[in-house]
């Protein structure tokens, strides 16, 4: 697997991918994503590929041996497949100190219950630990999920701030 910068090549596929992927009200304007990963070289926009395929995107921030993932989507022609399994695998020899994300929280009733069960499962299952805080951001909130407990609720809001977003978490 490879996690290749955007490119005039993969631009449009990363931003099908992003539209496909995350709901409305949690996505940030992609030229706002493209700019902040322009300007700061510690935010990651990239088409992950497997092979000569792109399967995937990510936005992360980059901690050194530790990283936020604010997105992480799989190409849906490669979901159930493992290929999201791989990509945290990688993710994780990448940042041995750890990778801190968000699921969306499953303590609300809606109408996508089901899918983010199954998203937060799927991080546990791939040994991720709930810190058991919660974030507040992009009006929802989000059950804060780290590899490892030496990556913290402090490197998520450090993440944030780098990113230029409001959060609070409880």
């Amino acid at each position: 697997m490879q996690f290749i910068s955007l490119n005039q090549t993969n631009h449009n596929y990363w931003q099908k991918i992003y539209h496909e992927s995350f709901p409305a009200g949690e996505q940030i304007p992609f030229q706002n994503l493209k700019q902040k990963a322009t300007d700061n070289n510690q935010i990651k926009m990239v088409v992950i590929t497997d092979g000569e395929q792109n399967v995937g995107i990510s936005y992360f921030v980059d901690l050194k041996e530790k990283a936020f993932v604010l997105y992480l989507a799989v190409d849906q022609l490669f979901r159930g497949q493992g290929v999201g399994g791989k990509i945290l695998s990688v993710l994780k020899a990448r940042y041995p100190k750890g990778i801190i994300l968000e699921s969306e929280s499953t303590m609300e009733n809606v109408d996508d219950q089901k899918q983010r069960e199954a998203r937060y499962h799927f991080y546990l299952k791939n040994g991720f630990i709930d810190t058991k805080k919660i974030a507040h951001n992009m009006e929802s909130d989000f059950h804060l999920l780290t590899s490892n407990l030496a990556c913290s609720v402090d490197d998520y809001l450090d993440s944030m701030k780098i990113l230029g977003q409001e959060t609070s978490v409880i």
